[in-house]
């Protein structure tokens, strides 16, 4: 059993109280156990004791130490897709509908329980080992450690920006070939706290136009992450007037899609144990491919 560590200062504030904030970034360990943990002075501010209802500040060290949450989580069969797996991660082409991690309304059958369940080692690792997530509806590669060591040499990878990870979406609009990439601070929205917009007191976030093909009203885009905002693409391309189709929260509705047509299709990095480059693609999966097809043929 390990423990999580807490030390965040905090920047860009958005006015989030001490219980949400860690919620967010605490992914496995629930509201309730945070906040137990508050009250029993296991989480601090500035080394002093703060009630949950405290609101962050610029400035603000929160720091404690709380036991993994990972272990109580139950192994279950989940269904994806292995592309790649060693000895040291697991490639993963994520289905529509799949949650990556427990939370509220989703406690059971996520990725983190399908990898507690695949190999025994998921069961010691901070979140079972993974480190980085794609949204619910969104489909796709991901990277998955399988021991603790390439876990954190895999965060590193993500934080230098050593890992490319590409995106394809079909979006409302012709994108003009002008727009080669988007830079927009991204943060929570003003009014809607479970959405995200771009806004000024958000973080940065950098969005690369790669490729795009344009149809009538339509078109499909290849992105290139450059940083890893919550819900960057759909917030940066909803932001600039071409929302991705099937976006219930950010997009343009579609007979055809009752999903975000946002799909990772590509994933490139060098393999932080065996130094072998590695890149993997993965063709979107038949939603997508049937919204495109209509589209491009009407």
């Amino acid at each position: 059993m390990s423990d999580t560590n807490i030390n965040f200062t905090i920047n860009n504030n958005d006015n989030m109280r001490i219980d949400l904030f860690l919620v967010e970034r605490l992914e496995t360990v629930s509201r309730s156990e945070i906040q137990k943990q508050i009250k029993a002075h296991k989480i601090l501010v500035n080394n002093n004791v703060v009630s949950c209802k405290y609101v962050l500040l610029d400035g603000d060290v929160v720091e404690g130490k709380l036991e993994d949450k990972v272990v109580i989580d139950k192994a279950q069969k989940v269904e994806f897709e292995i592309v790649f797996e060693d000895e040291h991660l697991i490639i993963i082409n994520k289905p529509v509908n799949l949650v990556i991690h427990p939370g509220a309304g989703n406690r059971e059958f996520t990725l983190l329980n399908g990898l507690l369940d695949h190999h025994e080692q998921a069961k010691t690792m901070p979140r079972a080992g993974i480190v980085h997530r794609l949204d619910k509806n969104t489909s796709g590669l991901m990277v998955v450690a399988k021991n603790e060591t390439t876990q954190n040499l895999l965060i590193e990878l993500i934080k230098n920006k050593d890992i490319l990870r590409q995106y394809c979406a079909i979006v409302k609009g012709a994108i003009p070939f002008a727009i080669v990439q988007i830079n927009q601070p991204i943060g929570r929205h003003n009014n809607q706290r479970t959405k995200m917009a771009v806004t000024e007191q958000g973080k940065e976030a950098i969005s690369n136009i790669l490729w795009r093909t344009n149809h009538k009203s339509y078109s499909e885009v290849g992105i290139g992450l450059q940083t890893g905002r919550t819900h960057q693409i759909r917030v940066h391309l909803s932001h600039l007037g071409y929302p991705i189709i099937g976006d219930e929260v950010y997009g343009n509705s579609h007979p055809l899609m009752k999903r975000q047509a946002l799909h990772s299709n590509k994933l490139s990095f060098v393999h932080p144990i065996t130094k072998e480059n590695l890149s993997f693609t993965k063709e979107p999966p038949e939603d997508y491919m049937e919204l495109k097809n209509a589209i491009w043929n009407n």
